[in-house]
């Protein structure tokens, strides 16, 4: 799911149902992983109130200017010169 690759936060909105939809929520995780490490997974179900208060408290904190998840995706390449034994002198190129 490369939709979340930039994303800073994931959530999974009804999941009282996952069960009825045969939702894989191991394998959603391992894939949103793969394209976004570290961003946490919140599942949330407004039924059973699970996970509201999180998404509530995460929202919150990023008002408050508590750092939030950086996505890899959206980090900037940064520009450096640095020698290269195979070249004489040195080229410029970007690191991700």
């Amino acid at each position: 799911p490369t939709a979340f690759g930039l994303a800073h936060l994931v959530v999974v909105t009804k999941s009282d149902i996952a069960e009825a939809v045969e939702f894989d929520e191991a394998a959603f995780r391992a894939h949103v992983q793969q394209v976004n490490p570290g961003v946490e997974v919140l599942m949330t179900s407004a039924r059973r109130g699970q996970g509201v208060g999180g998404l509530l408290d995460r929202a919150l904190a990023a008002m408050d200017g508590t750092p939030v998840h950086s996505p890899v995706m959206t980090r900037q390449p940064h520009h450096h010169t640095h020698p290269h034994p195979e070249a004489t002198g040195t080229m410029a190129h970007t690191h991700s």
